[in-house]
Order: C-alpha cells, then sequence, then structure tokens
C-alpha cells in the first residue's frame, strides 16, 4: 500500500512576522546562553530570516 499526498499554503506578510518574532526570541536566548554570537549577530540573522522569508526564498530554516 502506498500514500501520495500534496499540500500547499501560502503565507502572508503577518505570519511570517509571527514566527520570526518567536526564532528571534530563540535565537536571542541561544546566543546569549552559549556565548557564540553577540546579541548583534543574533538580531541581524533574525532580520536576514525574516527578508528572505518574505521575499520566498526559504522553504525551512535549520540553524
Amino acid at each position: 500500500m502506498s500514500q501520495t499526498r500534496t499540500a500547499s499554503a501560502t503565507y502572508t506578510t503577518t505570519d511570517i512576522e509571527n514566527v520570526v518574532r518567536r526564532v528571534r526570541a530563540d535565537i536571542a536566548m541561544i546566543a546569549d546562553s552559549t556565548g557564540a554570537w553577540t546579541p548583534q549577530q543574533a538580531a541581524d540573522y533574525a532580520h536576514d530570516i525574516e527578508m528572505l522569508a518574505k521575499a520566498g526564498y526559504l522553504a525551512w530554516v535549520d540553524c
């Protein structure tokens, strides 16, 4: 037995902003606790994620 499933979705700018707000908080927390990135680097990465997502270039993000 096999299954095939197709799904598509569109996301609004508001949807992306809501997700990125949470991602930004997570990245900042991880950067702060590990010291791997400065707060500015974390903010820059979150900004890049938001801009790329809004432009339709991201299907997912893996940090």
